[in-house]
């Protein structure tokens, strides 16, 4: 059943908090996942690895309580935050709090 939720409907159910809802999420979007990471990494069980672990983490963060689905469309919303890269290493800012002079 979970497989013919919408997009939308998988949002709502994650900002609900309900389980259904990252089920019906790591149904559509674990295999393409993997395949992505795996175009990077060049490793099929690194490319599992990893999105198995980002998938747990998503969930136990509740990261997606506080998308507003209005404001950015439900399939953007979920695909572009399932696709952002993590950096490996913190950024520095890009503005520091006193101007160089």
């Amino acid at each position: 059943m979970s497989g013919m939720l919408s997009d939308s409907k998988i949002l709502q159910t994650l900002r609900e908090k309900e389980p259904l809802g990252m089920d019906a999420l790591f149904e559509r979007y674990y295999r393409p996942l993997v395949v992505f990471a795996e175009s990077y990494l060049h490793d099929l069980q690194s490319a599992e690895d990893l999105v198995q672990e980002q998938m747990v983490k998503l969930w136990s963060k509740q990261t997606f309580a506080g998308i507003v689905p209005e404001a950015l469309g439900c399939l953007a919303s979920i695909k572009s935050l399932l696709y952002l890269p993590t950096p490996p290493i913190p950024r520095p800012p890009l503005y520091t709090s006193s101007p160089a002079t």
